[in-house]
């Protein structure tokens, strides 16, 4: 079950950063076309999104780890250990 976690949250995050890859580059591109106020402007919009969608993220991340954890005590409970034998009686194999 971990592994399978483990590689989706992989596929999740390598989509994540090839999709913004592209978004960046894109970006540039209008950023280069824009005269020089106009583009720091835009910039500053920009910079705006992108800190909300690292905030985003984080929050999400940190949901997913609380989530995990309560299906993993809810369905996955530690084992019990079985009790330990009592000592008070004696021995009789002496």
């Amino acid at each position: 079950m971990f592994g399978t976690i483990l590689a989706i949250a992989a596929i999740v995050v390598l989509g994540t950063r090839l999709r913004d890859g592209v978004r960046l580059e894109a970006e540039r591109i209008i950023l280069e076309r824009l005269p020089l106020p106009e583009a720091h402007a835009y910039y500053q919009v920009l910079k705006r999104r992108v800190w909300r969608v690292k905030t985003l993220r984080a929050l999400v991340m940190v949901a997913l780890v609380l989530v995990l954890f309560a299906v993993r005590q809810r369905f996955f409970p530690a084992s019990a250990h079985p009790p330990a034998p009592r000592v008070d009686a004696p021995s009789t194999l002496l």
